[in-house]
């Protein structure tokens, strides 16, 4: 049974951490320990890139077995093969492969490892690849640089290392094996004016195939004929239509972003197991009318609200769901830049729909981000419209940190304070985390946006405390609130990363989650005291609540 353990803080429902997360690189990694709480919990060690080795997770391990219990890391090794093609597509072009682990812990982001091949100089039908990896179950994504041949994923690739070396070989079907599907994009109504210019693409979210991407109207851009290719077999495709990224973004975009749901269909007979109407033609993907009107410059300037001086590199975006005429599908569009010195920005929209307009400030910036739903019409005379935005100063989020065991609170040990992270996972803007040590009462203030944040509390080693994480805590932005985490006792861990042979490993990260049951996703449950990483000598220690208190909290609330 693997334990979850709860607290309620504040009315906010947190997951306790069963430790901090721990640096770790390398082959065999001896743990010593007193007494640990019998937790089922996942090591993902991620050593540097240059060491040999990949990133590598271990799931269910019991804390209590860790006395007798060594992390093998296996090195990467040298994984060889060839593209093989029958019809010589890739002559003098390149293709990407990209290998993507499958047995991994849902929530645990493991790196999947890259290489580009290129043509056998001997024999154009067959492209060479070399990469490193580690024995394990991957999905192998295969793009060709050839935009007219689609992405082929092949999947449950397995590697092991019975044998020094390890070769695969990858049969990229040929032309007459690929689906087809060629049309013709158009205005509605009856003059049904071709497009030219636009993107199209097709996708299947469910088995992860794609099509090619198609340039209406082609490199020269004349009419709105394109063509796509897909992969062999049965399979259910959303088209996609879109403006181009080059687009220069001072000319005026008249249509947005559409998808067009099963959209493309290949249907497999029952009886012959074969693919029906593997060429499609003549299918016309039709924009409506209402989308092609002329789009409205939005100018303006946005300010501090204090004392109404100009913000650079604010970044303003419209984003909206245009509903044309009431029908079904929709439509949506964006639209963003940054302000310049003098805090103004200009851009282009399209008019007729109801925007969510956000202005995100730059990381680091004291001002907090603001967002602003408005409804903007088609205008009657002119084509311009003037909106200014002001923003107002993040607020704090107050921290203290107490002793879970005398609800006191956690001082300074020994010189040491605590250290106290606000790390965003959602809301608006980039990725932010603050920091900040705490006083003599264990406090410390937080100056954030708004924005839904993990709060995690490091204490000092001498503190022999756990540390904690109050996970997605909403910070509303505009008052000043509080917060109060609890500190248990712990039991501390500690241990040596060592390679193949025995001798310490350098700094190595090591986490710990908690190990995924029924669905649920990994959680970080735990970090190395050294900032995450083990020392130079390859020792590391990490701290373990005493499972005392954290135990029978879990317990009850069974």
């Amino acid at each position: 049974m693997i334990r979850r353990v709860e607290f309620i803080l504040l009315g906010v429902s947190i997951i306790a951490l069963s430790a901090f997360a721990t640096a770790c690189q390398g082959g065999a990694v001896p743990i010593t320990q007193e007494s640990v709480p019998d937790d089922i919990v996942s090591f993902l060690f991620t050593p540097p890139n240059d060491s040999g080795y990949k990133q590598q997770a271990f799931v269910d391990v019991s804390l209590s077995e860790l006395g007798n219990f060594n992390f093998n890391l296996n090195p990467s090794r040298t994984v060889t093969g060839l593209i093989l093609n029958k019809d010589n597509l890739f002559s003098g072009m390149a293709a990407g492969l990209t290998f993507t682990p499958r047995e991994s812990i849902p929530g645990l982001v493991v790196l999947p490892g890259t290489t580009s091949s290129r043509k056998d100089q001997r024999n154009g039908k067959m492209m060479p690849f070399s990469i490193g990896l580690t024995a394990g179950t991957y999905d192998v994504l295969v793009t060709p640089d050839d935009p007219m041949l689609p992405p082929i994923r092949y999947v449950n690739v397995k590697v092991d290392w019975s044998n020094s070396e390890k070769r695969l070989d990858f049969h990229y079907p040929s032309t007459s094996e690929l689906n087809t599907l060629s049309g013709t994009v158009r205005l509605e109504g009856a003059s049904g004016t071709e497009i030219a210019g636009l993107m199209v693409q097709a996708y299947d979210m469910e088995s992860g195939k794609a099509s090619t991407i198609a340039r209406t109207g082609g490199p020269e851009g004349k009419g709105g004929d394109f063509k796509l290719a897909f992969p062999p077999g049965a399979g259910t495709y959303t088209l996609r239509v879109w403006s181009p990224s080059e687009t220069d973004p001072q000319k005026r975009l008249y249509f947005p972003t559409i998808e067009f749901n099963n959209a493309v269909v290949f249907e497999q007979d029952p009886e012959t197991g074969k693919v029906k109407n593997r060429q499609v033609t003549g299918k016309n993907i039709v924009f409506p009318s209402g989308l092609t009107n002329q789009p409205v410059t939005v100018r303006g300037k946005v300010t501090s609200s204090a004392d109404d001086m100009p913000l650079k590199d604010v970044t303003v975006k419209f984003s909206s769901d245009l509903m044309v005429e009431a029908k079904v599908f929709r439509a949506s569009f964006e639209a963003s830049m940054k302000t310049d010195e003098n805090g103004e920005y200009q851009l282009e929209i399209l008019p007729g729909g109801s925007y969510h307009i956000m202005a995100v400030p730059p990381p680091g910036s004291d001002r907090r981000s603001t967002e602003i739903t408005k409804y903007i019409e088609s205008p009657k005379s002119s084509r311009e419209m003037t909106l200014d935005i002001q923003l107002e100063k993040k607020s704090r989020l107050m921290v203290q940190l107490v002793k879970a065991s005398s609800n006191r609170p956690l001082g300074i040990s020994n010189g040491q304070s605590a250290l106290v992270k606000a790390r965003k996972i959602a809301g608006l803007g980039e990725q932010e985390i603050a920091s900040a040590w705490t006083d003599e009462k264990g406090e410390c203030a937080l100056s954030l946006d708004v924005g839904v944040y993990d709060i995690i509390a490091i204490p000092p080693v001498s503190s022999n405390l756990s540390g904690a994480i109050l996970k997605g805590y909403f910070h509303r932005g505009n008052d000043d609130s509080r917060v109060k985490l609890e500190l248990f006792e712990g039991t501390r861990l500690c241990g040596s990363v060592l390679d193949e042979k025995g001798n310490p490993m350098g700094p190595t990260r090591v986490e710990i989650f908690n190990s995924p049951e029924d669905g649920w996703p990994a959680e970080l449950i735990a970090e190395a005291e050294e900032n995450g990483f083990s020392g130079n000598n390859g020792r590391f220690c990490v701290l373990v609540p005493s499972g005392s208190a954290s135990n029978k909290k879990a317990d009850d609330k069974k």
